[in-house]
């Protein structure tokens, strides 16, 4: 694996950059160089000079390169890799520095002061290659420290994302985005089995009723959704009962929200949406919180017969 990343960095400094617009995921120009990173800065920070840390505070966001300008993790802190070199943003320079991902080349030019970053086949295959690598990383820290995590699976998956890293040296471009979206997805599950897990510890996710790809107009869909909340480890569901005036389930006083609708999912549960999502949940010994907008009774495009005109509070 060692000898394939070396292989991989030695190929991408010899090669050096042939750049195509299309290859182009990011463009930009630096605000300063190791200096303070101030309202709408772009800030170039390099390890000879700040060491691990750029010490910047929480207000941004930024992304960090190898020596050889391949990107190898990006937040809202980040530390400088080892003679490599962190950009920085804040302000409006942060949406365009998300588009950078694991693999991505970085090529900055420290006199003009222009950055550019490219996506390309060989980048690609940089970022599926460090992916395996974090996984294997992960399964080793949670090994080494005693962490309990089901090695059966894990090993599977690691083997998975092997097989289709092999798959990589003979794909065109667009089957090479989707392997690697799916190298992406499967270390991501490594790293999280193998997370450390307090005994008791509340998982949770927001959920609005049929806010994903699975339509929960049927009792099977709302079994397929709980299930999927399952099966990636959540234990606790806040679910949207009230927005926009609206609720999420039958009741006396409120409309039932146009996006739920008027569904039959059982003789068990009748037309009432939220029973039937608590009813499945509470089977898999997942527990279900009301999430409420307490303060938004509606709006123009969603305006429930009950919420009244003298409610609207303007200029609070």
């Amino acid at each position: 694996m060692k000898k394939l990343l070396i292989t991989l960095m030695v190929m991408l400094m010899m090669i050096g950059f042939k750049v195509k617009a299309e290859d182009i995921v990011y463009s930009g120009k630096l605000d300063s160089i190791n200096g303070s990173r101030l309202t709408n800065y772009l800030v170039y920070y390099d390890y000879k000079t700040k060491g691990f840390s750029p010490g910047t505070n929480q207000y941004g966001y930024e992304v960090a390169f190898n020596k050889d300008g391949i990107a190898l993790e990006m937040n809202t802190n980040v530390k400088i890799p080892v003679d490599g070199f962190v950009l920085s943003a804040h302000g409006t320079k942060i949406d365009a520095l998300k588009q950078i991902k694991v693999g991505d080349r970085a090529e900055v030019d420290l006199e003009s002061k222009n950055v550019v970053v490219v996506r390309d086949d060989l980048s690609m295959k940089m970022m599926a290659k460090l992916k395996l690598e974090d996984a294997k990383n992960a399964k080793d820290v949670a090994y080494n420290n005693g962490i309990i995590f089901d090695e059966e699976i894990v090993d599977s998956l690691i083997s998975e994302i092997e097989s289709k890293i092999e798959l990589i040296e003979n794909a065109n471009s667009s089957e090479l985005e989707a392997i690697v979206e799916e190298v992406s997805k499967l270390a991501d599950e490594v790293i999280y089995r193998t997370s450390k897990t307090k005994s008791v510890e509340v998982r949770a996710v927001w959920h609005r009723p049929n806010g994903t790809s699975i339509s929960e107009h049927t009792l099977n869909g709302i079994q397929r959704l709980i299930n999927k909340f399952k099966e990636v480890g959540f234990n606790t569901i806040f679910l949207e009962t009230f927005w926009n005036g609206y609720g999420s389930h039958e009741s006396d006083i409120l409309e039932t929200h146009p996006t739920i609708g008027k569904f039959f999912y059982s003789e068990e549960y009748g037309f009432d949406y939220v029973k039937a999502f608590i009813g499945e949940a509470k089977k898999l010994g997942i527990e279900v919180h009301a999430w409420l907008h307490l303060f938004n009774a509606g709006s123009p495009s969603f305006k429930s017969k009950v919420v009244k005109d003298e409610w609207l509070v303007e200029n609070y």
